[in-house]
């Protein structure tokens, strides 16, 4: 189970898994450019982990992160856009 959580507010999501990429130059150096995504299967929490699930997301509010569902992760955004999240 991952927690995903968003530099740019404070919310997060909580998944099965996901996956990782990074942004390389062309002389293929990492360029800090990068983030998790979880696919739409990854959305769906195993039953076996729900109880753990419902601990996380109690605790993140505690803490005043906003646990997102899943209708507000499952898609990329409408609109092309980059978002700049380091100086």
């Amino acid at each position: 189970m991952f927690i995903l959580i968003s530099r740019l507010a404070p919310v997060a999501a909580i998944v099965n898994d996901a996956w990782q990429f990074a942004s390389l130059d062309e002389f293929g150096n990492d360029t800090n450019v990068g983030g998790t995504m979880p696919t739409d299967s990854e959305l769906k929490i195993d039953n076996k982990y729900k109880p753990l699930a419902k601990h996380l997301c109690r605790l993140l509010l505690k803490h005043h992160f906003t646990p997102l569902q899943k209708k507000f992760v499952d898609k990329p955004l409408s609109f092309d856009e980059k978002i700049r999240t380091s100086a």
